[in-house]
């Protein structure tokens, strides 16, 4: 929501990146592309990521995609 991007359910994961990369900062597109990677290994590959690599990109998330209140 914070960048605006407009996500539609037949977008692909290409189309998905695309559209991060052209709307967010660098390091944030390299996370939804490394995000994006896990999610097709797991679902295309029935390859599970390890448990320190799932943790990692929980862990970073927020580094990312949660956007931080102004301090009052």
């Amino acid at each position: 929501h914070r960048s605006q991007l407009d996500f539609h359910a037949g977008h692909t994961e290409g189309d998905c990146l695309r559209l991060v990369r052209g709307a967010v900062d660098t390091g944030s597109s390299s996370y939804f592309a490394e995000l994006l990677d896990a999610w097709k290994r797991t679902a295309y590959g029935h390859e599970v990521p390890p448990t320190s690599a799932l943790e990692a990109l929980c862990t970073r998330w927020r580094t990312h995609f949660v956007q931080v209140e102004a301090a009052r």
